[in-house]
């Protein structure tokens, strides 16, 4: 038999233990049998004279080595000492009775000898069923007793080494690698990693189910991935997909149309969930209020009059089911915003406008028309930057500068590095958390001549860069000039990037070298809001949230193409989009002195 992963082909993995060479009768000898009843009445010395067919089998396991040898000695004798009480080998134990032996055995309860007890379990009865055991197991206590202390090592040695090379370098994931990698290999019966394919992977973490090591079974998969044993980084969902089970009061008929369109339209992920999403919270709706209208062509001028009323009206929680849980939300009972019922308004727009495009159903209603935006709604729409405090984003410029290694917090995974050149393209550049979490490897240039423009003011090569923005919301892929500090900035990340491997930009259906990536994978869009954004407001000494709200990404974005949108024509560009003039207005004397704000 044997393990086969990619072109990797593993051998079956040959245990030191040979089975054949004992005698595994599952009954006792009548000589075996007055022999083990003396250790439970008299409480003898036991030696291995006395049972040599039931002692040797536990030494060759327990002794191999020299881990833990009063553990081993203590696990030996309680072994002999409950085979007297059940008066059956350990042989004829089934898995059920093991797990019954270790579970509830209450002098185990202050002990370490519960990894002997699985290893020789493991070895001489088959047993596999590890996860079972619900005492604190050292699944790599085991797997040395059980595979060798010598080969375990070299492969989590080989293992460190691949995660590290692609950014696994927080101090917690070190020790948390040997456990899972014990259980994945004592379920695969093979330590080798060139065994580990994707089907054990996927056993090892169904069978953990609820446990640490099933959460953390994706970091196996990108040290696999780095030292080419899988072609691809395995990522495993940590939910159920709950498209299709929403059931609530929902017509069959209708998500049976919801899902047909949501199967067969052209946007793209994130917009098709958050679409098919709505669509089912109408369809609660429906049920409700019209429950006769079961699909697109029952949509009349009269349904659609009574939707553009009921969303004028609606409040959060509204149309809520079992799948769509408010208790959590703070602003529950509250009226929607104009833009949200928009948002209600273009799904149904959208979906009946797709369905009739498609020929699936003949309307009795024009979406376009009735479905349109009511205007005492579309008023209240308009631009709304939501720019944040000049004070407090000139505060946050300043620490996008002055962060420290010493500001992360200790839980912290990020390198110093990375967080340094997020936090400046997000104060410099004027992008969405999306388009700087795409950027490629590659994306700055240095200006190399100087440059002239329309008002003939001269800006001296070297003063700026040019910043390669890729496809992104509303356009095409561009290239900007923005300050010097962002090609610095990212040319000290670019120094102890690691990873070479190409990843897939869904927008644009592309294979390419993201410039902020870690552990194998583009870093979360996310990671601006919940991570670098905390991060500068604690190093500059501000709240969290300002005279508008919190402080956000993308309100950082809207304050700097505010600022760059209001330099007078003719001034001299800044790299503080405007502001550099102002920079210290609100702040103490000599917060902004050149040392302190770096290199523009």
């Amino acid at each position: 038999m044997t393990f086969q992963t990619g072109s990797h082909i593993q051998p079956e993995y040959k245990f030191h233990i040979n089975l054949d060479e004992y005698d595994r009768r599952a009954t006792l000898s009548a000589d075996e049998l007055k022999v083990v009843r003396r250790w439970k009445e008299e409480n003898l010395v036991i030696t291995k004279r006395q049972a040599p067919r039931l002692h040797k089998p536990l030494t060759d396991i327990l002794y191999r080595s020299n881990l833990d040898r009063a553990n081993s000695h203590r696990a030996l004798k309680y072994l002999l000492l409950t085979v007297a009480h059940q008066e059956k080998p350990y042989w004829g134990w089934s898995e059920d009775l093991w797990v019954e032996i270790i579970n509830n055995s209450p002098v185990l309860k202050k002990t370490g000898m519960v990894p002997q007890l699985i290893a020789v379990a493991y070895l001489l009865c088959g047993f596999r069923s590890v996860y079972k055991i619900q005492r604190n197991v050292a699944t790599a206590v085991v797997a040395r007793l059980v595979f060798g202390a010598e080969i375990v090592d070299t492969e989590c040695e080989r293992l460190f080494s691949a995660l590290t090379r692609v950014g696994f370098v927080c101090q917690t994931v070190r020790p948390l690698v040997p456990s899972v990698f014990a259980a994945v290999a004592l379920q695969g019966e093979n330590p080798k990693l060139e065994s580990f394919d994707r089907k054990i992977l996927e056993h090892t973490r169904e069978c953990y189910t609820g446990n640490h090591i099933a959460k953390r079974i994706g970091i196996l998969s990108n040290g696999l991935a780095a030292m080419g044993l899988t072609s691809k980084v395995i990522h495993f969902r940590a939910y159920q997909p709950r498209h299709g089970t929403e059931t609530d009061n929902i017509n069959p008929e209708w998500m049976t149309w919801c899902r047909r369109w949501l199967e067969t339209t052209t946007l793209r992920e994130g917009s098709r969930r958050a679409v098919y999403n709505t669509l089912t919270r109408i369809g609660i709706w429906l049920g409700r209020e019209h429950p006769e209208v079961t699909g697109p062509e029952q949509w009349t001028v009269s349904v659609c009059a009574d939707y553009l009323a009921a969303v004028d009206r609606l409040r959060i929680g509204d149309w809520g089911g079992s799948t769509f849980d408010y208790r959590l939300i703070p602003t529950v009972g509250q009226p929607l915003q104009a833009p949200t019922k928009v948002a209600y308004y273009q799904v149904m727009r959208r979906f009946l406008s797709d369905i009739q495009s498609w020929e699936w159903a003949q309307l009795r209603c024009n979406p376009r028309y009735h479905l349109s935006t009511p205007k005492n709604i579309a008023k209240y729409l308009g631009v709304n930057p939501r720019t944040i405090d000049d004070a407090s984003w000139l505060k946050l410029t300043w620490a996008s500068f002055n962060i420290e290694p010493d500001d992360l917090s200790p839980d912290c995974f990020y390198p110093f590095a990375l967080l340094q050149a997020i936090a400046v393209v997000w104060t410099h550049a004027g992008l969405r958390s999306n388009e700087i979490a795409r950027l490629r490897v590659g994306c700055t240039r240095e200006q190399s001549e100087d440059v002239v423009d329309q008002s003939g003011n001269v800006v001296p090569a070297g003063q700026v860069c040019w910043l390669d923005v890729p496809e992104g919301k509303t356009s095409v892929a561009y290239t900007k000039p923005v300050g010097h500090a962002v090609h610095k900035y990212i040319t000290a990340w670019m120094k102890k990037r690691a990873s070479p491997r190409k990843h897939l930009d869904r927008r644009t259906g592309e294979h390419v070298h993201f410039l902020f990536q870690l552990r194998n994978r583009p870093i979360a869009k996310e990671v601006l809001n919940q991570t670098v954004i905390p991060l500068l407001c604690k190093k500059a000494g501000i709240p969290i949230e300002d005279s508008k709200g919190r402080i956000t990404s993308h309100r950082g974005r809207a304050s700097a193409v505010s600022m760059l949108a209001s330099v007078p024509q003719g001034k001299k560009w800044s790299p503080f989009f405007g502001q550099g003039d102002k920079l210290s207005s609100g702040l103490n004397a000599g917060e902004f002195s050149d040392s302190t704000c770096g290199e523009f």
